[in-house]
């Protein structure tokens, strides 16, 4: 016997069904107690060898058929979505408790896309959203840093009151009433001594005091304190910069030993501290401070240092800053820093960058640092620079930069883009390119990209994985003329996966001209196997409660397949009539097949009211594979009523056979 499965064709006897019905037991009894809060008893080893879990009929999963084909592009969006977040997530001073998790999240996103199939149909919607946020963090960066802020703290994992209780006092600071700030913050600190907040809250008490015009020698001291007592915080490098700051306005004023301190520290080997030095530098003037800065770069081999220099160079209005950036991200030895420094160019919205990132394109470098350009210049997104993407999108024979080069294209909002894209589906070298370039027509909902799209899709001389792409592309456009186009090719004479396809992304739309469709085309195709994918299809588009409409189904279709696809649907809607026609199907079924289905639907209900048939049929069904059916059902429904049932037949068969 195969682990997890019971063979249909193979007799147990008698004693093989009690150890079903005994294991079924225990499974109800251990679903029962987890549900209780309970610790469930482990089943004894000799118990565990024998399953009582029926194996998957392999149609519950055709529902699957609707969101897997969606995969691939799916990847490739979220793929895109990836970059732009770590290229948040790995700027210095920008990475806060909101850009670290959701380059995380998007990172995982990725990678169990491929298992995580119900994902499929929202991943996209994810992606979407999660760039929305880094754009909002981008937003707060640039309005803070006008208010003289950095970002410092983003609500982390806490209890909600402390977390209410910090961004209470934390307003304040933004507002600078820095008085009100303080006794807020000594609030806070009183009762939340120790936690996420507790560092944050010392640094900006330390903050206030100086905007209130305290001693600076006691200002000074008080930021030593907090130096050397949280060195290793985030807080660390700003505290070190003001002390800097105050300690060199002391020494002006003729107190020498803060002189000693300062130079200690910008002497110091310490790399936070040269960060510290660096970010004040920042803060003064342009013509002094930038080839200092430049000169820094030069002489570091410290990467974590060139990487925070990358940042504060993009920061520099001047016209060296684009070629010191550009020469970095060729020549740097850290392909982290260059990929920083291909990032503050597709940031800096400077004269100079494209062009910048263009010839790094156009160079030599590896793939990554060139794909990284491209995804750059996406950001940009100027209409100027479609040709040049366009162009690498088609002729680059390297598969990676040339599907990167037409998400860049698809990246732009104009109408030259729609064209640019149906001469990359024409034209690319790659194969990858013209996929992507399907998939990014998908998203633009123009009268011209649902033509070239449907025209892919049937046209017979186009390879079959291009046509079915092409129509999962279609129904990601939500207008009128699309859903026109893939009940074409759903009637069409394409081939049958083709037109599988239009009916799986009909079933990813709304509305009830979509559900009408579905509708129709399940009780008149004469292919059972569309006709079950048209069934699936609907229970993905529905909203409303077609319970009618799968009964009828259930009469009138003559295929078995379409019939159980209707049963499965009927077991999702929930509603008691279909649970009623359910319990039916299980007792008076002729057909085997879809018998053995319906019971398992209703132990999928997990409600007491099935319990009463499935007992009924294990007791005295004639059928021995339903008898076995049955109990597996109540077993999975494993409530206590349930639990009661399986106590029964074994009482009741041992003492009737």
């Amino acid at each position: 016997m195969k682990s997890g499965t019971i063979n249909k064709d193979r007799s147990y006897g008698k004693f093989g069904f009690y150890l079903v019905v005994v294991c079924g037991l225990m499974a109800a009894q251990g679903t029962a107690q987890v549900r209780a809060g309970e610790r469930a008893r482990p089943a004894a080893p000799v118990v565990r060898a024998i399953p009582a879990v029926p194996p998957i009929d392999v149609h519950e999963l055709d529902g699957l058929d609707i969101v897997l084909p969606r995969i691939p592009m799916v990847l490739d969006e979220a793929s895109m979505a990836l970059d732009r977040a770590r290229a948040v997530a790995e700027t210095p001073r920008i990475v806060d408790e909101f850009t670290v998790p959701l380059a995380e999240h998007m990172a995982l996103l990725a990678e169990a896309m491929p298992f995580a199939v119900d994902y499929a149909p929202v991943a996209v919607d994810e992606a979407s959203q999660a760039l929305d946020g880094v754009n909002a963090c981008l937003a707060r960066v640039s309005e803070w840093d006008d208010a003289g802020f950095d970002i410092q703290d983003a609500p982390r994992a806490q209890g909600e009151e402390a977390q209410k209780a910090y961004q209470k006092a934390y307003n304040l600071v933004l507002d600078k009433r820095w008085g009100d700030a303080q006794k807020e913050l000594d609030k806070f600190l009183d009762k939340y001594p120790r936690g996420t907040y507790s560092i944050a809250a010392r640094y900006w008490k330390c903050y206030a005091s100086e905007k209130l015009g305290d001693p600076s020698e006691e200002v000074f001291k008080k930021y030593q304190q907090f130096v050397q007592k949280y060195s290793g915080s985030r807080w660390a490098d700003d505290a070190k910069t003001n002390m800097i700051r105050i300690g060199t306005e002391l020494a002006k004023q003729g107190k020498t030993e803060y002189a000693a301190i300062v130079k200690s520290m910008q002497e110091s080997e310490d790399e936070d501290v040269k960060l510290a030095a660096l970010y004040a530098l920042r803060n003064t003037s342009d013509e002094k401070a930038l080839p200092v800065i430049m000169d820094l770069y030069d002489k570091s081999k410290n990467e974590k240092l060139r990487g925070k220099i990358v940042y504060v160079l993009g920061e520099f209005d001047s016209p060296l800053v684009i070629p010191k950036l550009a020469d970095i991200a060729l020549k740097d030895p850290s392909t982290t820093v260059r990929k920083s420094a291909v990032y503050a160019l597709g940031n800096t919205r400077k004269s100079g960058a494209s062009a910048a990132l263009e010839k790094i394109v156009k160079s030599g470098a590896d793939s990554d640092i060139r794909t990284t350009a491209l995804y750059s210049l996406a950001n940009i997104g100027d209409a100027d620079l479609i040709p040049f993407l366009a162009g690498v999108a088609k002729e680059d024979g390297n598969e990676r930069l040339a599907k990167a080069a037409t998400y860049a294209v698809a990246n732009i909002n104009d109408a030259e883009a729609t064209k640019a894209l149906e001469s990359i589906l024409k034209e690319a070298k790659t194969r990858d390119a013209r996929k992507a370039a399907l998939n990014s027509l998908g998203n633009r909902p123009d009268a011209e990209a649902v033509e070239v799209l449907k025209g892919v899709a049937m046209g017979s001389k186009n390879e079959a994985d291009m046509r079915r792409t092409a129509t999962y592309a279609l129904g990601n456009i939500r207008t009128a003329a699309a859903l026109q186009a893939l009940e074409s090719i759903a009637t069409s004479g394409a081939d049958a996966k083709t037109r599988q396809a239009a009916l799986q992304a009909i079933g990813n739309r709304r509305g009830n001209d979509a559900q009408d469709f579905l509708k129709k085309y399940a009780l008149t195709a004469q292919d059972e196997k569309l006709a079950r994918t048209a069934v699936y299809a609907l229970g993905n588009v529905s909203e409303s409660d077609d319970t009618q409409f799968y009964l009828d189904l259930l009469h009138k279709a003559k295929s078995p397949e379409v019939r159980k696809a209707a049963l499965y649907q009927l077991g999702n809607s929930r509603s008691p009539n279909s649970a009623r026609t359910i319990a039916q199907i299980a007792q008076e079924e002729k057909d085997e097949d879809l018998k053995i289905a319906a019971i398992y639907v209703l132990g999928n209900l997990k409600s007491d009211d099935a319990v009463g048939v499935l007992l009924h049929i294990a007791q005295t069904d004639g059928n021995k594979r339903a008898r076995t059916a049955a109990v597996s059902a109540l077993s999975n429904i494993g409530t206590k009523k349930a639990q009661d049932a399986l106590v029964q037949i074994l009482e009741g068969k041992s003492k009737g056979e």
